[in-house]
């Protein structure tokens, strides 16, 4: 799980993903994650609230629009040996010339 621990809500702007199933020649590529592609195993990623219960993001057909609010997280699920960047901003004016990323390693 992803938290967001500051006081403002995050906007996600991007995911993708490299790992076996992405080597083209001999190197990795990065390929994208779009929420529509989370109803294919083994991605899987779900908004968890402190209200209870989860946001299930497969719905949406972008990352638009997708925010994570304070004390929230994003819960995300991903197969072994791949490798996954979360590309996100401070949601609202505060972030518009912000990028973050966070990268999660996923081993066996």
């Amino acid at each position: 799980m992803l938290p967001n621990q500051s006081p403002l809500p995050v906007q996600i702007l991007r995911i993708r993903f490299t790992g076996f199933g992405t080597i083209v020649g001999e190197h990795l590529v990065w390929k994208l994650l779009t929420p529509s592609d989370l109803t294919d195993e083994p991605f899987d990623a779900v908004l968890d609230s402190d209200a209870g219960g989860g946001e299930v993001l497969a719905v949406k057909d972008s990352w638009s629009g997708v925010q994570v609010a304070p004390g929230d997280g994003l819960v995300l699920r991903m197969p072994n040996n791949h490798s996954l960047e979360v590309r996100y901003r401070r949601a609202g004016w505060a972030g518009i010339f912000e990028r973050r990323t966070t990268a999660v390693q996923g081993f066996a």
